[in-house]
């Protein structure tokens, strides 16, 4: 069994994407697999995608959120009105 040393770099600097990709490439070299394809990579999600339909329940949850502030909003106002 071959002794496999690692670089001394501090992971602590790495964000969590760059040290999972750093472990995962020093993984590869150990077992000698190929790198992934520049088509495999292209195929990625890109950061910060966020399906359609989490978007749409996103979006219908905020607005419901204001018609139902805007409405207690009116029914204080009305109330305080009627008080004074």
């Amino acid at each position: 069994m071959t002794d496999i040393t690692l670089p001394m770099t501090r992971t602590a600097d790495l964000a969590p994407a760059g040290h999972a990709r750093r472990v995962i490439a020093q993984t590869a070299s150990a077992w000698n697999i190929a790198p992934a394809s520049p088509l495999a990579l292209a195929r990625r999600v890109p950061r910060g995608h966020v399906p359609i339909r989490t978007l749409r329940r996103m979006r219908a949850a905020v607005a419901e959120a204001a018609a139902n502030e805007a409405r207690l909003e009116d029914a204080l106002t009305q109330g305080l009105r009627w008080a004074i």
